[in-house]
């Protein structure tokens, strides 16, 4: 996640917290990239 840090706005909310991405041409690349890290985080998580 720290490869992120700095990009990915993180927002509390009522329900948890709002991830935002810059408005680019590789906003989608970026959104990609976090869920793949996320999955990755979880499954460590899982292993353990």
């Amino acid at each position: 996640m720290a490869g992120l840090a700095g990009i990915v706005g993180f927002h509390e909310s009522e329900d948890g917290y709002i991830v935002s991405f810059p408005d680019t041409e590789n906003t989608q690349a970026l959104i990609n990239d976090y869920k793949a890290r996320l999955r990755d985080l979880e499954n460590n998580i899982w292993q353990h």
